[in-house]
């Protein structure tokens, strides 16, 4: 048997043992936390997971007040990511004490947002006569909260181990002894969650129209669920389990660029040993808390291989056609998306490869957060660099 024919029969194999698990498994969700942290007194906490089946990802609920003071502050509106930066960073460890993510609460959202088509937790217009629709407000977040008003903020997260629904690839077999997981998350402190209307809105859930002295978070719960498989197949030896699918690590992480030239082509590097399934650029450009009109300050995104081939070059507008197509809507400003679901990018095979962008501004202070999606090999990852976080 040839080296091809003995990974097409392990692939095979892999198959046919997911496909057993997805139809005959039971699936779990369950509740393993639910705390309420008062005036945050605390803004980081670890939810240690629990040790049992095939775990795909968790659900995150965040219920938080924010009390805008009736002296010293001012209205506060919505930012473009609003209540997704609740939540500042999530960090899951996993039984290896790897990293799989290390990234933000907007790249989360951005992420579920494009592997469902549309905005995570959204619903869908209908001309119905029986009663479908925007009937309840799942995720939601007052537009505005004037001075004196306290609001209620309710947002959802998912934390993905597994790449989606119908696929186990990243998944955890946790029912182990001697090792753990943990899930940390990072939630925003009131000067983070709530920015004067001159200062850097793109981490903040709310912006003043001036000052906003004063403002607190009284109350914060969050509630963590864990999806998982239980009632496994079991052979003599154990589990039945998808060996691939289980071999292969689901990352998202985050990484800062900036110092970039404007009239220059700037790059950010795609790490090797990976298979990368999505970029996000949260293109952080603004003065005095206001971003430039929607792609005045990009002359063009390029998709860039090793002997300087640009795969993909568009400009912004032509991106946001593209993103668009997906989404059925626009991502927030000042986000773009690149979805490389239908070709991903292999830098095991490809080489070096490089997301360019030439700006035509760069204004004091500029920052690119640039959220990164994909799949890698756990034993290749030992000789692979690193993703910067």
């Amino acid at each position: 048997m040839t080296a091809a024919q003995q990974q097409a029969q392990q692939q095979a194999q892999n198959n046919a043992i997911r496909a057993d698990i997805l139809a005959n498994s039971q699936r779990m969700k369950q509740q393993i936390a639910s705390t309420t942290i008062a005036n945050s007194a605390t803004t980081q906490v670890n939810v240690p997971t629990q040790n049992v089946g095939l775990i795909t990802g968790f659900l995150v609920k965040v219920v938080a007040q924010i009390a805008n003071p009736g002296a010293g502050s001012s209205l506060l509106t919505l930012t473009p990511n609003g209540p997704a930066n609740l939540i500042q960073n999530v960090t899951f460890t996993d039984l290896q004490n790897y990293q799989r993510i290390n990234t933000s609460g907007w790249h989360i959202s951005v992420v579920k947002s494009l592997r469902q088509k549309s905005p995570f937790g959204s619903s869908t217009p209908t001309d119905s006569p029986m009663g479908y629709g925007s009937n309840w407000t799942v995720i939601k977040a007052p537009t505005t909260i004037a001075a004196g008003v306290t609001g209620t903020i309710t947002m959802y997260y998912w934390i993905p181990l597994a790449f989606s629904d119908d696929t186990l690839v990243g998944s955890i077999y946790a029912n182990v002894v001697n090792a753990t997981m943990n899930l940390q998350m990072t939630f925003a402190t009131p000067a983070q969650a709530v920015v004067s209307n001159t200062s850097d809105p793109s981490l903040a859930v709310y912006q003043g129209a001036g000052a906003v002295a004063g403002v607190t978070i009284p109350t914060l719960t969050y509630t963590v669920f864990q999806y998982y498989f239980d009632q496994l197949r079991q052979s003599s030896k154990g589990p039945i389990l998808p060996s691939i699918d289980i071999g292969t690590m689901y990352e998202l992480k985050t990484t800062p660029f900036s110092n970039f030239v404007a009239g220059q082509d700037n790059y950010m590097g795609y790490s090797n040993f990976r298979h990368f399934l999505s970029t996000a650029v949260l293109w952080d450009n603004q003065v005095n808390g206001v971003y430039p009109a929607n792609g005045s300050d990009i002359n063009y995104f390029s998709l860039r291989t090793a002997n300087t081939t640009d795969l993909q070059k568009l400009d912004p507008s032509t991106w946001k056609l593209t993103e668009r197509a997906i989404l059925t809507t626009d991502a927030p400003t000042p986000i773009y998306l690149f979805d490389w679901i239908g070709k991903p990018i292999y830098t095991s095979t490809q080489g070096n490869m490089n997301l360019v962008v030439n700006p035509s501004v760069v204004n004091t202070g500029f920052n690119a957060l640039v959220g990164w999606e994909d799949l890698a090999n756990i034993n290749n990852l030992l000789n692979a660099s690193a993703l910067s976080s």
